[in-house]
């Protein structure tokens, strides 16, 4: 897994964070309690647990599989898939509310806050999925 660094307010003040490297970094991710996906190649390269939760998949399943042609309802997909590659083009945005498809077919409305992202060396999209209930 990719090393994660950044930066945070402290008091007010900027501070650099150090980066944290492999197993930390997993760690952190499988703990976030909003859903989380890096979509990388037309594929969903990474999930978390929440993830998998909200939307009734294990994050095993979802590996592999096309995030806007399974997991977000027919009428967004096409935005969803035009956002994708805005991000990838380095492209800024905001958050956008859309509907997604859990396994069982039913929906949930959620609140996407994709960016682009370096994962593994290659170009992707981390997306972070907030349910609407939680905001």
């Amino acid at each position: 897994m990719s090393s994660l660094s950044g930066s945070a307010l402290s008091a007010g003040t900027l501070i650099e964070l150090p980066p944290l490297g492999g197993d930390t970094a997993l760690h952190l991710l499988q703990q976030l309690q909003v859903g989380l996906f890096v979509d990388q190649d037309g594929a969903i390269a990474y999930a978390n647990p929440a993830l998998g939760a909200l939307l009734g998949w294990s994050e095993s399943e979802l590996i592999g599989l096309d995030a806007q042609g399974v997991l977000v309802t027919p009428e967004f997909r096409e935005p969803a898939r035009a956002v994708v590659k805005r991000r990838l083009a380095g492209k800024s945005g905001r958050p956008g509310d859309m509907r997604f498809l859990r396994r069982d077919g039913s929906t949930v409305d959620a609140r996407g806050h994709p960016r682009p992202h370096d994962f593994e060396g290659r170009p992707a999209v981390l997306v972070t999925v907030t349910h609407h209930a939680e905001l």
